[in-house]
């Protein structure tokens, strides 16, 4: 099994440090886990939900350190990025580049509608924000940044009911992975979110969205999005019934080996 979207205890919201995924990792048979923590912004943006800029060092080391305790386990140091235009220079040239990660995962979770800076929290969404949304998915992929895609249907917390403008967003960002060749991911941690409310509604990974997906030629990767380090293979029965459902085609591998 493998995971390459993880989250430590850095970030504010997770538990554990890598050495923690790690050792469950191996009790779980895992051969790979990739860490990609949220990454520190140069303007702070929503920094109570990120590790500080100075402690980069620390989970840069905190990963290394795993990997000299875990031999047996392939471990990745990568980042999660939330994606603006602004940041595009600061993730190449410092994140990637000069603090030498083996990879970015791209996301969105936030963007501007009208001056008001919007995430996903449950409120229905007006017309125009999903074309925003998927406008902004899309330049992130065009950046040629990141390894893949996170969570693509996470826009799907805000839609109760599946509707036109649902549709025309999945399209867009489906059509666009295939023109690129970018690997979306199938993330898991939306059943997680489920479970823990309480709740049969599940915001993402969406059925409608993946129904579609199956007209397209597109890679995806399954990974739990795992705040905790027992998390690391929640729902992976669930997401692999989906991939099989919707005859969803899985990076073989994601970090070929020599």
């Amino acid at each position: 099994m493998k995971n390459y979207h993880t989250h430590t205890k850095l970030c504010k919201h997770a538990q554990g440090m890598p050495e923690d995924y790690c050792r469950v990792a191996l009790q779980r048979g895992f051969t790979d886990v990739g860490f990609t923590d949220h990454t520190p912004l140069p303007d702070d943006l929503k920094a109570h939900i990120r590790m500080e800029r100075e402690e980069l060092p620390l989970y840069i080391g905190s990963v290394l350190k795993a990997r000299k305790m875990y031999p047996q386990l392939r471990i990745f140091l990568g980042l999660e990025c939330d994606y603006m235009p602004k940041y595009e220079w600061y993730y190449k040239d410092f994140i990637l580049e000069r603090m030498h990660m083996d990879y970015l995962i791209g996301s969105v979770h936030y963007y501007d509608f009208r001056g008001e800076l919007m995430w996903f929290d449950g409120r229905p969404m007006h017309p125009l924000q999903y074309k925003i949304y998927a406008d902004l998915y899309i330049k992130a992929m065009e950046s040629g940044l990141f390894k893949f895609m996170a969570h693509p249907d996470l826009y799907c917390t805000n839609v109760y009911d599946w509707n036109k403008d649902a549709e025309e967003c999945a399209k867009a960002i489906l059509e666009a992975a295939q023109a690129m060749h970018i690997p979306l991911e199938v993330n898991t941690s939306g059943m997680t979110k489920a479970k823990a409310q309480n709740t049969t509604r599940l915001p993402y990974p969406r059925e409608e969205f993946w129904a579609i997906a199956s007209d397209y030629d597109i890679n995806v990767v399954m990974n739990s999005d795992a705040h905790k380090p027992e998390c690391i293979d929640d729902f992976f029965t669930e997401g692999k019934e989906l991939i099989l459902r919707h005859g969803l085609r899985e990076v073989p591998e994601l970090f070929p080996r020599f």
